[in-house]
């Protein structure tokens, strides 16, 4: 499996604070089945500079760690940009990192009121060549009113990421609700584990996709963690065949044009 999302770089946000504990969190994600995980640490794009800079020495640092432990485990690197204005600019200006050098970046607005310029904003960030992956909307302060809204910013092109322990139920019921609304409803692009410790938040996918199995079929669940992702860190584009089931057909004259920054 692939971890798109997962806060393992210690001291840079809420996740773990020392190397120990990242390590024990990609011994655990390697018994889970995990073994490609991309390290997305929460950045302020306001702040978009020092916090890449940050970034890349603490993962070049872990790079050392991992290969001392020879952990069966590859990193990439990418961020969890929280929404702002500055995004675009922040991208084209390689102060925001994409996911593994790719076209595709984690957003986060779920926390914020909906923004207002968002549609705007999405169909802008993929004529410039950027796909957005909107993360776990299911847990969004704005899901009951915008969740249409949300589907509709799927179907001109963002994709979708749900947190592993939200289609579990861990997040509670109203999380849970939302997680199998959505996946049911076949807009759902990933699955991830937003991992950001060994306690709280570990970096487990296993149970959600057995649950996702269970409502979508195996092919459809492997998708989820498998072969999405796995265009993701290509940097490829989604073919039809591999879309969500509600956006087949839907997406693919605006992302057949977009070409990956350089």
């Amino acid at each position: 499996m692939y971890d798109l999302h997962c806060h393992l770089l210690p001291g840079l946000d809420d996740g773990p604070v020392e190397f120990n504990e990242t390590i024990d969190m990609i011994r655990e994600a390697a018994e889970d089945g995990i073994e490609y995980i991309v390290c997305t640490p929460h950045i302020d794009s306001t702040r978009a500079w020092s916090s890449r800079h940050r970034l890349e020495k603490c993962f070049a640092e872990l790079q050392g760690h991992l290969q001392s432990h020879g952990l069966p485990v590859t990193l990439g690197m990418g961020g969890d940009i929280l929404y702002s204005p500055f995004v675009l600019s922040g991208l084209q200006n390689h102060l925001l990192p994409t996911l593994n050098s790719s076209r595709y970046f984690l957003l986060d607005f779920a926390r914020l009121d909906w923004p207002e310029t968002i549609f705007q904003d999405v169909r802008g960030w993929i004529k410039a060549g950027y796909i957005p992956i909107i993360v776990h909307p299911e847990r969004a302060v704005w899901i009951e009113e915008r969740w249409l809204d949300l589907a509709e910013l799927a179907s001109i092109g963002a994709w979708i990421q749900l947190t592993a322990d939200s289609v579990t139920g861990l997040f509670g019921p109203r999380a849970a609700y939302w997680a199998e609304k959505l996946l049911s409803e076949g807009l759902v692009h990933v699955l991830a584990s937003e991992a950001h410790g060994m306690d709280l938040r570990p970096p487990i996918m296993s149970e959600a996709v057995d649950k996702a199995k269970s409502w979508l079929g195996k092919k459809a669940a492997d998708h989820l963690v498998n072969e999405r992702p796995a265009i993701v860190l290509a940097d490829e584009i989604l073919q039809p065949e591999l879309a969500p089931a509600a956006l087949q057909g839907t997406v693919f004259k605006a992302a057949s044009s977009v070409v990956s920054p350089s």
